[in-house]
């Protein structure tokens, strides 16, 4: 029997190299969405935490339980927050009400912005109770120095 071997010397048979041009395409992609998808994670995860250091500062001042500096809740905060920058935190009391502002910027490098986190609490103390009225979540994308 005869075995008949077409040799392919100098060409490539058709449809071979088109995965390696068709993954250089998406790749990039795919990995920008992975990326996007992760830092959206981080960005939420942030507001939560942003948003329950505002609500236990706000609780703990309303009933009286001894009350933390801001610059001890901003080194809590800095432990638990994931790629935040500048994290400031203020309070403006009036007798038996204050309003606790949390607010840090967010660096996403994936489409170039900034987003800025800023919470707020409004807080009475009222009969060593915290009556917790107004939460405010503020979104505010800055464009970076280049776009201005």
């Amino acid at each position: 029997m005869i075995c008949h071997i077409k040799r392919t010397e100098g060409r490539q048979p058709a449809g071979r190299g088109s995965f390696t041009i068709e993954a250089a395409v998406l790749m990039p992609i795919l990995m920008n969405l992975v990326l996007l998808i992760l830092y959206m994670g981080f960005y939420w995860y942030n507001t939560a935490v942003c948003a329950y250091a505002c609500y236990t500062y706000g609780r703990s001042w309303g009933i009286g339980s001894g009350e933390q500096t801001p610059e001890e809740m901003k080194k809590e905060l800095e432990k638990q927050v994931l790629g935040m920058k500048s994290l400031e935190i203020d309070r403006q009391q009036e007798g038996e009400k204050m309003i606790i502002t949390v607010k840090g910027a967010m660096q996403i490098p994936v489409v170039n912005r900034t987003l800025v986190i800023e919470e707020r609490q409004l807080v009475y103390r009222l009969d060593q109770r915290a009556y917790i009225l107004k939460y405010d979540l503020i979104l505010d994308p800055i464009l970076p120095e280049s776009n201005r």
